[in-house]
C-alpha cells in the first residue's frame, strides 16, 4: 500500500475551505489544471449549465443546515419492503453476516483494507485512516477541496465509511437473531453519524452518489429493524434524515459530461424513496423523475450490444444492481418498468456471461473502485458475478447465471439462481462496446480471450476509461493470466493513478511509451483515440478478432492495428503501423502477468508458470524481451488487486530489434 506519513492535523475548516493549507500552491496549481481541462471537455450547454448549477449551489449554502429543517413529524420508517430470512439462501448467507456483524460489532470497521477506531466521536466520520486528519466537518460540501488538496488523503476513504454499508448486514443478523443489542448498534451509529454531519456540510454530501448510497443504506437497515422499539423523536429524525437526502439529490443531479453510473444512482435513489415514502409531500415528483430517468438511461449506459458504456465490467454491474433495486420495488409496488428496460438488462448480462471465466472471474477492464448497493461483506472479489446470479434470477435467464458465487445479501432481495448456465463458446464480437470475445477449448482448457477495440470510456470525459485501445486479456479455465493493471487510488493517486490507467502498462502495443489517449486528470483525457474493428482478415490468413486505433497519428504519423487468429495451442498476435512514421520512436509490447502467476526466459521465448508448473509461452520472434516486475522510473510491472492496493507483476515486454520494422508478431501458445 502507498504510505502516508501520520502527523497531527493543523489544519483549519476555513483553510481546507479556500485551499489555503499545507501545500497550497500545488492545491491551486492542480485546481487551475483541472478546471482548464474539464472546461475543454464541455459543450457550450454544459457551461452554461455549470454557472446556473454554481449559483444555485451558492444560494444553496444559506439554506437549511439542520435536521429540524427537514421535520416530516412522527411515523413509519420508509423502508426496503421485508425479505424471508428462512430459506437455504438466508442459510448460506448467514457465515457472511455473522462474520461482519462481529468483526464491526468490536470495533473493527475495516472498508478499502483501512481501519477505522472502535469507539468513533462525531468528528470521527471525518477522518481519514490513512493520514490520520480530519477532513472539514462545518464547511459546506461544495467547498471541500477534496479534487484538488491530497494532503487530507483520498476521499473515496471517507465515502466508503459515510455510506454507512456495513451496518446492512448487522441489521439482517439482528433481525435474523432477533438480537436487540445489534438492533441497537445500528440505531447508535445512525445516531452518531447525523450528529456529526450536519445536512449538506462535509465532504459526505459532495456527490450525489454518496447521498444515494446512504440512503439506500438506510432502508436496507429499516427493513430489518423493528420500529416500534424506536424512541418517537429518534424516528422523527431519521425522517427529517431520509427527506433531506432526497431534497438534496433533486436540487443537483449529474448531468451533461457528469451523467454516467452517478445519474444511474441518484434517479434509482430517488425512485425508490418515492415508491417508499407516498406520504412524502415530494414523492410522486422523486417517483416520476427516477422512473423517466431510468427508462431514458438504460439505453445510453448499456449499449445495444449489452456492453456497459462506461467500458468497465465492475462499474457495468454497479449500474444493473441499481437497475435492479428499482425494476424490484416497481414490481413489489405492481408498477413495472417497460419491458424494453428488461431487455436491455438481459443483453447486459449476456455480454457479462461471455466475459465470466470457470471460476466466475471477469477481466478487470477500466477503472474498478468496489462500488456497490446491497452489501453483506467488506471486500467482494466475485461482485461481478454475484450481480450477474441475481439478474439471472430476477429476470429468469438461467443460461446467464455464472458459476455460482456465494450468495449475498443482495440475493435475499433479488434472487440466486438455481444452477449455472452453460459456458459460451466460439467467437462473439460486440461491435458497439468494441470487445471481440473467443471462448474455447484447448486440450482439457477451457480458454477466453478478450480484444478491445471499443471507446475510451462513457462520456466527453470518459471518467473511468483506461488508455488500452486494442488490449489483450486472457484467462484459462479459472486463473486470469493477461491482465489489467487495476485502480489502486483515485484522487491522490497523482502519477500512479497515470500509470496504471496509462497505455504502457495494457496488454498492447506502445511507441516511446506513450499513451494512446492523453490523460488529463484523475477523471478526464485531452485527446482521446479512436477505435474501431478490422475485417477477419489479415495477409498471412484469417483472424478471429481485429481493430485499430489513431492514438498514435497526431505525434509519429501512424495508426496501430492488431489482428489475433488462431494457431496450435493458442494465438498469434500481429502488431501492424500503417502510415508514414514521422520519428523513430522505441516499439514495445507488453503482457502483464497475473501476480499468481511467475515468468522466465527460454530462448526467445518466455515461460509462464503456476506454482512451478508451466501454463503457456510468450513467443515474439526477431524480437527482444525482458521481465519487468515493481519498477518505477518508469512504472512497470505492477497490479492493484483492489482499491487502495497495489503489488509487483511480472511484465513482460518485447522490442523491436531494428526501427525500420512495422509488423510484430508474438504468440501465446498453452503449455
Amino acid at each position: 500500500m502507498i504510505a502516508f506519513t501520520r502527523t497531527k492535523d493543523p489544519t483549519t475548516d476555513a483553510e481546507l475551505a479556500t485551499g489555503n493549507a499545507t501545500g497550497a500552491p500545488a492545491s491551486r496549481l492542480r485546481k487551475l489544471s483541472w478546471y482548464a481541462n474539464r472546461l475543454r471537455s464541455m459543450s457550450a450547454a454544459e457551461i452554461a449549465h455549470r454557472l446556473h448549477e454554481r449559483f444555485c449551489r451558492e444560494i444553496s449554502e444559506r439554506g437549511s443546515t439542520a435536521w429540524a429543517d427537514f421535520d416530516q413529524g412522527d411515523g413509519p420508517l420508509p423502508a426496503l419492503p421485508r425479505v424471508p430470512l428462512d430459506g437455504d439462501v438466508a442459510t448460506l448467507v448467514l457465515p457472511q453476516l455473522e462474520s461482519t456483524a462481529d468483526r464491526v460489532a468490536s470495533g473493527q470497521i475495516e472498508l478499502l483494507g483501512q481501519r477505522w477506531p472502535a469507539r468513533r466521536t462525531a468528528a470521527d466520520w471525518h477522518l481519514d485512516p490513512v493520514t490520520g486528519r480530519h477532513w472539514p466537518a462545518s464547511v459546506y460540501c461544495f467547498k471541500v477541496q477534496f479534487r484538488h488538496d491530497r494532503s487530507m488523503g483520498d476521499a473515496k476513504y471517507l465515502w466508503e465509511l459515510n455510506r454507512l454499508q456495513y451496518l446492512q448486514p448487522i441489521a439482517a443478523l439482528a433481525k435474523l437473531r432477533r438480537d436487540a443489542k445489534l438492533q441497537e448498534f445500528c440505531l447508535t451509529e445512525i445516531s452518531s453519524w447525523m450528529e456529526g454531519n450536519r445536512p449538506f456540510n462535509g465532504l459526505s454530501w459532495a456527490t450525489g452518489v454518496e447521498v444515494a448510497l446512504r440512503m439506500v443504506s438506510l432502508l436496507t437497515v429499516f427493513s430489518f429493524i423493528d420500529h416500534d422499539t424506536i424512541a418517537p423523536e429518534m424516528r422523527v429524525k431519521m425522517r427529517a434524515c431520509l427527506a433531506a437526502h432526497g431534497n438534496w439529490l433533486a436540487r443537483f443531479p449529474s448531468r451533461f459530461s457528469s451523467a454516467n453510473n452517478h445519474l444511474i444512482a441518484e434517479a434509482a435513489a430517488l425512485f425508490v424513496l418515492g415508491t417508499l415514502w407516498p406520504d412524502l409531500p415530494q414523492a410522486r415528483e422523486y417517483a416520476d423523475y427516477g422512473r423517466r430517468t431510468l427508462v431514458e438511461e438504460v439505453t445510453r449506459q448499456i449499449l445495444n450490444d449489452g456492453v456497459g458504456a462506461e467500458q468497465t465490467p465492475s462499474y457495468t454491474a454497479f449500474v444493473l444492481e441499481w437497475y435492479l433495486l428499482a425494476l424490484w420495488i416497481a414490481e413489489k409496488f405492481g408498477k413495472p418498468f417497460p419491458a424494453s428496460v428488461h431487455a436491455r438488462l438481459k443483453r447486459a448480462g449476456e455480454h457479462l456471461r461471455w466475459i465470466t471465466d470457470a471460476g466466475g472471474n471477469q477481466p478487470r477492464i477500466g477503472d474498478d473502485d468496489e462500488g456497490r448497493v446491497i452489501v453483506s461483506e467488506g471486500y467482494e472479489g466475485d461482485y461481478v458475478s454475484s450481480v450477474l446470479s441475481c439478474l439471472s434470477a430476477f429476470l429468469g435467464r438461467p443460461d446467464i447465471a455464472p458459476p455460482l458465487p456465494r450468495p449475498g445479501l443482495r440475493n435475499l432481495f433479488f434472487g440466486y439462481p438455481e444452477t449455472a448456465g452453460r459456458a459460451p463458446k466460439g467467437v462473439r464480437r460486440f461491435d458497439a462496446g468494441g470487445y471481440t470475445v473467443a471462448r474455447k477449448i484447448i486440450g482439457d482448457r477451457n480458454v477466453m480471450l478478450v480484444l478491445d477495440h471499443g471507446p475510451l470510456g462513457f462520456l466527453s470525459i470518459a471518467a473511468h476509461g483506461h488508455a488500452d485501445a486494442l488490449s489483450l486479456w486472457l484467462h484459462i479455465d479459472d486463473q486470469p493470466v493477461l491482465v489489467d493493471a487495476g485502480t489502486y487510488l483515485y484522487h491522490t493517486g497523482g502519477s500512479w493513478r497515470d500509470a496504471l490507467r496509462g497505455t504502457p502498462a495494457h496488454n498492447t502495443l506502445t511507441l516511446d511509451f506513450a499513451n494512446s489517449s492523453t490523460i488529463a486528470g484523475p477523471f478526464n483525457w485531452s485527446h482521446k483515440a479512436t477505435t474501431w474493428a478490422l475485417s477477419g482478415t489479415h495477409p498471412e490468413g484469417p483472424c478471429f478478432a481485429a481493430g485499430a486505433h489513431d492514438g498514435y497519428r497526431r505525434h509519429f504519423g501512424v495508426a496501430h492495428e492488431r489482428h489475433v487468429a488462431h494457431c496450435e495451442n493458442g494465438f498469434t498476435v500481429h502488431d501492424t503501423l500503417t502510415g508514414t512514421l514521422t520519428a523513430s520512436p522505441q516499439v514495445e509490447i507488453a503482457y502483464l502477468l497475473h501476480p499468481d502467476l511467475e515468468a522466465r526466459i527460454d530462448g526467445d521465448r518466455v515461460i509462464v508458470s503456476r506454482n512451478g508448473g508451466p501454463i503457456f509461452s510468450v513467443c515474439g520472434p526477431r524480437l527482444n524481451v525482458q521481465i519487468h516486475a515493481g519498477e518505477t522510473n518508469p512504472s512497470r510491472g505492477w497490479y492493484s488487486p483492489r482499491f487502495g492496493e497495489k503489488m509487483p507483476a511480472a511484465q513482460i515486454v518485447f522490442r523491436v530489434a531494428a526501427v525500420e520494422h512495422r509488423e510484430f508478431v508474438t504468440k501465446l501458445v498453452l503449455l
